[in-house]
């Protein structure tokens, strides 16, 4: 009987280690800017003119804006691990 090889997997380049802890940083912050969105959006018309919604909305703005940065520097380190680096 042969023994089997142990299977392990090739350690990922320092980019890709970067791309995947990005990605999951992204991955979260986009279900909780999804999940306000969608709160905010099933809150009746009327609440749309309140200074608590306008909050609400800016905090969303902002969190978008970073969540889109964390999405560039993934697909940046995504480009890297792809030439090998």
């Amino acid at each position: 009987m042969v023994a089997a090889r142990p299977t392990t997997t090739p350690p990922l380049s320092p980019a890709a280690e970067s791309a995947a802890t990005l990605d999951k940083a992204f991955q979260a912050a986009r279900a909780t800017i999804n999940a306000e969105a969608y709160a905010l959006d099933t809150l009746p018309v009327t609440a749309r003119h309140s200074a608590d919604y306008a909050r609400r909305f800016d905090a969303l703005r902002h969190a978008t804006l970073a969540a889109d940065s964390l999405r560039r520097a993934r697909d940046h380190e995504r480009a890297l691990a792809a030439k090998g680096k």
